[in-house]
C-alpha cells in the first residue's frame, strides 16, 4: 500500500488481534487481584482505541486509555493492564515475554504477530508510563518462532469438514477465495493448489473439504479440496428449466386458474419444498 494507507481487511484483522490481546491481559490482571470486577468495568479498562493513521510508512496510533474517568478502585487495574499490554507488544518484538503470562495471552500475542505477518518489518514505539520509548523493530514471523509460544497446549485436532456454497474471489494474487454457504456463514479458502483453475469456478456452487481453523473472527480452510457441486444454479434458471418445472408440477397438482395456486399439497410435500428453497 502507499505510505499512510492500509487495506481495510488488514486494519480490521490487526485491530481485532490487539483488542483480543488487551481483553485477555485485562482478565489476567483482574484475576490476579483478590476482588472481582464487573464485566462492564473490565470491558472499559481493556478497550483499544484507534486515534490516528499517518505516513511513513504507515503509522497506526492506538491507545488503551479509557475514554471515561475510572470508577473508584479501578485506577490501579487500569495502569496495570496498560503496562502489561504494552510490555508484551513492545518487548515482545525483541523476543522478551513475561514468564507468568497465561496461555490465553500467549495465544493472543501470536495472533497479533499473525495479523502483521504481511509486513517485512514492524516498528513499535510504546508510550506507556514506565516503558522504554525507544522503537523496537522486528520481523513478525521470526518472533512467532520464539520458545515463549512452544509450550502452548495444542487444540484438539479438528476433524475434516465438507461445506457447500457459492464460490467468490477475494484476491487471486494472494490465493484467497471465499465460500458463502446458504446458512449465511462464510469460509475463507487459502493456498488453493491451483488458484487459476479455481478462479474459473467463481460464482458457481462448489463442494469444499478440508480442516477448519479460525483466523481471528473468520473461518478458514488451507489447501482444501474443491470441486463443482453439480447443484442447479437456482438464480440463473433457463427458460426451458422453468417450463419443465411448471409442467411437472401441473401434472402432479392441477392449478386453480382463478387463484393460480397449487392445490392439495400435503404437509410433507410443503416441508420438502421449503427445505429445498431454504437450502439455496
Amino acid at each position: 500500500m502507499a505510505p499512510g494507507e492500509i487495506a481495510a481487511s488488514d486494519l480490521a484483522r490487526l485491530c481485532s488481534s490487539l483488542q483480543e490481546l488487551a481483553t485477555r491481559v485485562g482478565r489476567w490482571t483482574c484475576e490476579s487481584r483478590p476482588t472481582g470486577r464487573l464485566p462492564k468495568e473490565s470491558e472499559e479498562i481493556t478497550r483499544v482505541r484507534v486515534s490516528g493513521l499517518a505516513h511513513g510508512s504507515t503509522r497506526l496510533v492506538v491507545s488503551t486509555e479509557p475514554a471515561q474517568p475510572m470508577l473508584d478502585g479501578l485506577a490501579v487495574d487500569t495502569d496495570e493492564v496498560d503496562r502489561r499490554f504494552w510490555r508484551i507488544i513492545h518487548d515482545g518484538g525483541g523476543g522478551t515475554f513475561p514468564r507468568d503470562a497465561p496461555a490465553a495471552v500467549r495465544e493472543s500475542a501470536g495472533r497479533f504477530l499473525e495479523s502483521v505477518r504481511g509486513a517485512r518489518e514492524v516498528e513499535i514505539t510504546g508510550r506507556s508510563p514506565g516503558l522504554d520509548h525507544r522503537p523496537v523493530r522486528f520481523e513478525p514471523m521470526r518472533v512467532r518462532q520464539n520458545p515463549w509460544f512452544d509450550d502452548l497446549t495444542p487444540s484438539a485436532a479438528a476433524a475434516p469438514e465438507t461445506i457447500h456454497g457459492r464460490l467468490t474471489m477475494i484476491d487471486l494474487q494472494r490465493n484467497r477465495f471465499r465460500v458463502d454457504s446458504p446458512d449465511g456463514t462464510s469460509t475463507e479458502l487459502r493456498d488453493m493448489p491451483d488458484p487459476w483453475s479455481t478462479a474459473h469456478l467463481v460464482g458457481q456452487h462448489v463442494v469444499v473439504s478440508g480442516i477448519p481453523e479460525r483466523a481471528g473472527s473468520r473461518a478458514v480452510m488451507r489447501s482444501p479440496a474443491l470441486e463443482p457441486s453439480g447443484l442447479p444454479d437456482w438464480r440463473a434458471v433457463t427458460e426451458a428449466q422453468t417450463q419443465a418445472f411448471w409442467e411437472a408440477l401441473d401434472a402432479a397438482h392441477p392449478f386453480d386458474p382463478s387463484t393460480v395456486r397449487v392445490l392439495d399439497l400435503t404437509d410433507e410435500e410443503c416441508e420438502a419444498f421449503w427445505s429445498v428453497v431454504g437450502g439455496e
